[in-house]
């Protein structure tokens, strides 16, 4: 049986990050980054209860509310 190589794209060219990504992409640590999407209200969940983020919709509330 093949196993399936992962792809490597660019957190910036992602749509919905995982928990990791999402982290990593902010900068903040897991409580403040689950803070801040229930802000921009760009967090659901799919599937079994599998948490994802949409960095589209947080990228337009980053530059709607910030600086």
């Amino acid at each position: 049986m093949k196993t399936r190589k992962p792809l490597e794209v660019p957190l910036n060219e992602k749509r919905l990050l995982n928990m990791e990504e999402f982290q990593t992409y902010t900068g903040l640590g897991k409580n403040k980054a689950i803070e801040l999407a229930q802000k921009a209200k760009c967090r659901f969940y799919s599937g079994n209860r599998r948490l994802l983020f949409d960095r589209v919709k947080f990228d337009k509330w980053c530059d709607d509310n910030c600086y």
